[in-house]
């Protein structure tokens, strides 16, 4: 009775870690999935480091560098600059986020950028988080002001959609897909109001079988087995024993 026990509350402990493992690594992002559309609208949390140690500390490793655009309605209708970065993470699964900020130049934007989308991100297999961060030690090239007011993903299709309101001359914070991925490729950003433009950005690969596990299941793992090896070691010590007497 107390072998099963501590094999109950062992599992309990585990079930413990695991959940404060995946609080931790969505701590202010907010979990978001693709859905038929319109989608299921949800606010993407502000996020930074104190809270979100795997925000520092990590590697860059792709960016587009600050590139210009412009609207296909023409230039009155908006121009600016933006950057797309691929982030690895400090975590042990060295999973990817993708980060955005964009900023609209005045003269000559005379409208108000109202949505960005960002793709692609409807891959198997890939879990999504939305968040942005207000740190200025994590802007991308510019100071940011702009929040997004909500995020969607409606399907078919496979961009998560950014709700702004982006007037001329001023920028958005840096917004943050969280995945679970550790590779990626080409994607894309674009920008709407009476026109669109669509930039060169990137998007996450399916995770494949050798991705790293999580420490939390990892440590999980290695615990329940060391308490199978401990049980056995025990039932054959008392049998042992039993075999002592009889002789």
């Amino acid at each position: 009775m107390k072998r099963l026990n501590r094999l109950r509350w062992a599992g309990v402990a585990c079930a413990g870690l695991l959940a404060l493992t995946a609080m931790k690594s969505q701590a202010q992002f907010t979990p978001i999935v693709f859905s038929p559309a319109p989608g299921v609208a949800v606010t993407p949390g502000s996020v930074d480091t104190t809270t979100d140690p795997e925000l520092t500390g990590g590697t860059v490793l792709a960016t587009t560098g600050v590139t210009a655009f412009a609207s296909g309605a023409g230039p009155s209708d908006y121009i600016g600059d933006y950057e797309a970065e691929v982030y690895q993470t400090n975590t042990p699964g060295k999973t990817l986020d993708f980060e955005y900020q964009v900023e609209t130049t005045s003269p000559p934007s005379l409208d108000t950028v109202v949505e960005l989308s960002t793709s692609l991100f409807n891959v198997p297999g890939v879990t999504l988080a939305v968040g942005y961060t207000t740190q200025s030690a994590l802007e991308l090239f510019a100071p940011g002001t702009v929040t997004p007011t909500s995020a969607v993903a409606p399907t078919p299709g496979s961009a998560i959609n950014w709700t702004v309101a982006l007037t001329p001359g001023l920028a958005t914070y840096t917004f943050i897909v969280e995945t679970n991925a550790v590779a990626y490729t080409s994607g894309f950003l674009a920008t709407e109001d009476n026109g669109t433009s669509t930039n060169l950005a990137f998007s996450p690969l399916a995770p494949t079988s050798s991705s790293i596990p999580e420490t939390g299941s990892l440590f999980c793992g290695l615990a329940v087995a060391a308490l199978g090896a401990l049980q056995l070691l025990r039932r054959k010590s008392e049998n042992d024993e039993v075999i002592g007497l009889a002789a």
